[in-house]
């Protein structure tokens, strides 16, 4: 921030506070929550503090492309499935490795039967979370999930636009109402999988040309 701005904001402190203030009386009005339960709040500053932050940082990521398309020329299609394919069975294809995680999944847990659906895959080209990756596409999170059914027949007959030399390749899922994501990764005696909770935290680099599939009519950032 340059200093002339910063100062004009501190000049305007009442009317900051105000705002705040203002802010704080609706957001009560519409929780229905009480007195006690508002100075919990402004009595961890820090929790403005990272929610201001977390604002002014959305702005900002919704300037920078987090995403680069690398399909241009080619379009991918899974055909229509009826979900009786689970990872857990998928060994010929998971050869590397296959996460205990998915050995304990019922049968259709993370399965249904699923229509046509034409995906493309772009390429990380800035270091992000999981969080702020997918929320950076603007669209809702569950119209970009995939089903394990669907992740392992893009494995199949998409492979060459699977991420590789050290990169991983991810898929948004959603299992017993949760979302997680599939990481996919190739590895000289196979591919290998794990499964991650969407949550943010840990970054993945640009550098290490990460890639991410999506339903064809979403538009990445």
């Amino acid at each position: 921030m340059e200093k002339g701005n910063q100062n004009s904001i501190f000049e305007q402190g009442p009317a900051v506070a105000e705002i705040i203030i203002k802010a704080l009386d609706s957001a009560a009005k519409k929780t229905h929550a009480d007195q006690k339960e508002i100075w919990a709040v402004v009595n961890q500053p820090e929790m403005l503090f990272k929610l201001i932050e977390d604002i002014f940082v959305e702005r900002l990521e919704k300037k920078v492309p987090l995403l680069r398309q690398v399909n241009l020329n080619e379009e991918l299609v899974i055909e229509p499935l009826n979900g009786d394919r689970n990872i857990t069975d998928a060994k010929e294809l998971f050869k590397s490795y296959i996460e205990e995680f998915f050995i304990g999944l019922g049968k259709n847990e993370a399965n249904y039967p699923t229509p046509e659906i034409f995906l493309n895959v772009y390429e990380v080209i800035e270091d992000r979370d999981f969080v702020r990756i997918f929320n950076s596409i603007g669209s809702e999170l569950d119209k970009l999930v995939l089903s394990h059914h669907q992740i392992i027949r893009f494995c199949e007959k998409y492979f060459a636009w699977l991420a590789h030399e050290g990169g991983v390749t991810l898929f948004l899922t959603k299992v017993n109402y949760e979302y997680s994501v599939v990481n996919v990764c190739s590895y000289y005696d196979g591919l290998n999988v794990h499964n991650y909770r969407f949550r943010a935290g840990d970054i993945w680099e640009a550098k290490r040309h990460h890639r991410i599939v999506l339903p064809k009519f979403i538009k990445a950032a």
